[in-house]
């Protein structure tokens, strides 16, 4: 009898994926070998997480921090022990949409309800408090309020009102942007960051924004409707560029666009068009990875590897299955969750493929409470994540 693709082992990886590990962090915490699928830790459930809580976990000198619902929690990665769990809660189901930021021995976060929201800073190994802001950036703030830290001195984000900076070392505030209604409900682009802009995104406006770091000053905006923008999805910030990826048909999921924007001017460099049935977008480095349908309805989804440049194809990849969640990067490997129709029910197949090659290098069964991508820890300890928001 065949055996079923969620068994199949292709070959042995390459030594480097001996060291690495895939971890989980949803309702529970699961820790595989990325080698061969191997679970290697089962903790939880934790109460301090609820529901279809997404996994913006954190990894940093040995713990795994998530923020959910209305707390901290942090776990020993290699005993799945609790090191702390703290609730930041402002009342009525308090949820953090951000992932925890850590830098040195601090954290910040962002935590917020349906009329409140306040940015902290905590102690990384205790979870105490060092300061909170005490300002009110504004309530349910799920698909707007995400915090950037890339700059020196000051972490800035984006409130209901407009973006926010503020000191890392007391919490005080700098500068404000309000004036203009147009600024409220921003999202942060992904390490977007720096000390010279923060650049921003608004999806119900359809427009990419750059504010001055040092004093929030308006700099430039870019327009997105001008280009007949259906669905947009998250913009990626390369070196000083800005990769904006639409959709002509979001219900289809027909003929993506990438925009390539100078990310210190705001103008157009360049566009090239990728004709396909997406299923998802993933950007890393100098690259980016699309998951396709090659035809409606079919179990099977194939993965390709694209020059950010120019858009040419490296290499493409079917895959058995349709497209599951994520896509993680590491220097030589490319891990993506695929899942199987109704024979298999619930089924997800972890699909390891060589980074240079596209090979399928291994490919096992992972369980998990959810279809949340992993992160990868590599045998040095370094995290890699997929893309973020």
């Amino acid at each position: 009898m065949e055996k079923s693709p969620l068994l199949r082992r292709p070959q042995r990886p390459k030594s480097a994926a001996e060291h690495e590990r895939l971890v989980f962090l949803t309702d529970s915490f699961r820790v595989y070998d990325a080698a061969n699928g191997r679970l290697r830790l089962y903790s939880g459930p934790y109460g301090i997480h609820f529901g279809n809580a997404p996994n913006n976990t954190t990894i940093d000198n040995g713990l795994a921090y998530q923020a959910s619902e209305d707390g901290l929690l942090a776990l020993d990665l290699a005993t799945g022990n609790v090191q702390f769990a703290r609730y930041f809660s402002h009342g009525y189901s308090a949820t953090s949409a951000c992932q925890p930021i850590i830098e040195g021995p601090h954290l910040y976060q962002c935590f917020y309800n349906y009329c409140g929201s306040d940015l902290y800073c905590i102690d990384k190994s205790t979870g105490n408090t060092i300061w909170q802001t005490n300002t009110n950036l504004g309530g349910y703030a799920d698909g707007f309020f995400p915090t950037t830290a890339r700059t020196g001195r000051t972490i800035i984000v984006a409130g209901i009102e407009g973006p926010a900076c503020f000191s890392k070392a007391t919490g005080g505030l700098v500068w404000t942007n309000y004036s203009a209604t147009e600024y409220a409900k921003l999202t942060a682009c992904h390490r977007a960051c720096t000390d010279n802009r923060a650049l921003f995104f608004s999806k119900a406006g359809r427009s990419l924004y750059a504010f001055d770091a040092e004093n929030g000053g308006f700099l430039w905006k870019a327009d997105l409707s001008l280009f007949g923008i259906n669905c947009i999805r998250n913009p990626y910030y390369h070196g000083d560029r800005i990769y904006i990826t639409h959709e002509y048909d979001a219900s289809a999921h027909y003929d993506m666009t990438i925009l390539v924007f100078d990310a210190r001017t705001g103008q157009l460099v360049s566009q090239y068009m990728y004709p396909c049935a997406i299923r998802a977008v993933g950007y890393h480095d100098q690259h980016f990875y699309v998951f396709e349908s090659p035809a409606p309805g079919r179990a099977t989804t194939r993965l390709s590897k694209h020059l950010l440049t120019d858009g040419t194809t490296l290499w493409s990849k079917a895959l058995d299955g349709e497209f599951g969640q994520g896509i993680v990067t590491t220097p030589q490997f490319i891990y993506c969750i695929s899942t199987y129709g109704p024979d298999e029910p619930g089924a997800r197949a972890m699909n390891v493929l060589d980074q240079a090659t596209g090979a399928l290098v291994q490919q096992y069964p992972v369980f998990t409470d959810h279809g949340a991508a992993p992160v990868v820890v590599d045998g040095a300890g370094k995290a890699w994540y997929q893309q973020r928001p």
